[in-house]
């Protein structure tokens, strides 16, 4: 009876963890779907609003800031420019031609390059502690 119980917390404990871990990347997945179906002024601000939280920035931050924040992993993007382009140019005729299509793509190489340096950094922390 009791290794029945043991049997279910173990079972139980897996999933949950198998849960934390999975949750995270269906949120992106789900995200950047959410891109192609905006237009590019909407993805931009989706996606300046989600690159600021993935950095714990704060909702004052602006683009030049979030791409400072970025240069350690990714100091040149088109990404950057266009967001510039698109969240503060009044001036319809000087809106970027970049598409949402385009965002999206640019906005996962950032994250890839946020991820690899965020693994990078981590390979060396622990380098350093031995």
């Amino acid at each position: 009876n009791n290794n029945k119980m043991g049997i279910i917390i173990i079972n139980f404990s897996i999933l949950g963890g198998l849960i934390y871990i999975i949750i995270p990347h269906v949120r992106e997945k789900i995200f950047q779907k959410k891109l192609l179906r905006m237009t590019p002024q909407q993805a931009s601000s989706a996606l300046f609003q989600h690159m600021r939280q993935q950095l714990r920035l704060s909702d004052n931050t602006t683009v030049d800031e979030l791409a400072e924040h970025s240069r350690f992993f990714c100091p040149e993007s088109v990404l950057y420019q266009a967001l510039n382009v698109l969240l503060y140019c009044h001036n319809p005729a000087e809106l970027s031609a970049m598409t949402a299509r385009q965002l999206a793509e640019a906005y996962i190489q950032w994250q890839a390059s946020k991820k690899r340096f965020e693994k990078e950094q981590a390979k060396t922390r622990k380098q350093n502690k031995k």
